[in-house]
């Protein structure tokens, strides 16, 4: 099977893994100091702020994530200024580094950049699809609809996020999948808020859904349009959260 055909069990295996563990990181996996690289505590680090488990504005300690991880403060000082560079983190006095906070303008700002790259990617996406690669698909949407069942935003929100880097990486073009996951490393500290409200869940798959049946029929026109569609309701979807708190 292709990369992206496997994309399910690679990618939301270990979303998913992430997100039941308390602080992100899996003392059971036999890891060892020596093994430990700063692509490795970027992408933990990333996968909490995925998970939900780091918050904007929480502080992130170097010590403590030191001593969980079992390396030196050096290393974790270099993931930190790559996590500063992708515009996830930053330092601030007497504080140390912090995760950022976007303001709801950038969220949804970055909401509309989203729409045109994910209707583009759907486009070509649709143009290479195989069977394998669409039932694929689907299960994520059956996954999804267990979890809305079970009102399970913890489970959900990972297979959501397989669900768009599937598409995203079958187009192949990798100046949109490294924007792509430029404006996604930001957003998730954005993207979870605007599933939590009553019926959200089952509202965003019934779209994952329809877009499954336009792969399926090779009804490219119509799946860009639900592609547009679906993430303009994401941004909207946000607005009512944030509304909703103020």
């Amino acid at each position: 099977m292709k990369r992206q055909d496997g994309l399910l069990e690679e990618t939301g295996s270990r979303a998913a893994g992430t997100a039941s563990k308390p602080d992100g990181i899996d003392r059971n996996s036999g890891a060892t100091a020596a093994a430990i690289t700063e692509a490795t505590i970027v992408a933990e680090i990333e996968d909490q702020l995925c998970a939900g488990t780091l918050r904007p504005g929480d502080r992130i300690n170097e010590s403590a994530y030191a001593a969980r991880m079992g390396c030196s403060r050096g290393l974790i000082r270099e993931a930190l200024r790559t996590l500063e560079h992708l515009g996830l983190v930053r330092s601030e006095l007497n504080r140390g580094v912090v995760v950022i906070e976007l303001s709801a303008k950038e969220a949804l700002d970055i909401y509309d950049l989203r729409a045109s790259l994910f209707s583009l990617a759907c486009k070509i996406s649709c143009a290479k699809a195989s069977t394998t690669w669409v039932q694929n698909l689907g299960r994520l949407v059956d996954l999804m609809d267990k979890a809305v069942e079970e009102d399970n935003i913890d489970a959900y929100y990972p297979i959501n996020v397989s669900f768009h880097n599937l598409i995203i990486e079958r187009s192949e073009n990798s100046r949109l999948i490294d924007f792509w996951k430029q404006l996604e490393r930001q957003l998730h500290l954005f993207r979870r808020r605007g599933l939590v409200s009553p019926g959200a869940m089952r509202l965003s798959n019934s779209e994952h859904r329809r877009m499954v049946e336009a792969f399926s029929s090779g009804d490219i026109v119509a799946l860009e349009a639900l592609a547009y569609r679906h993430i303009k309701e994401g941004k909207m979807r946000l607005l009512t959260s944030v509304a909703s708190s103020i």
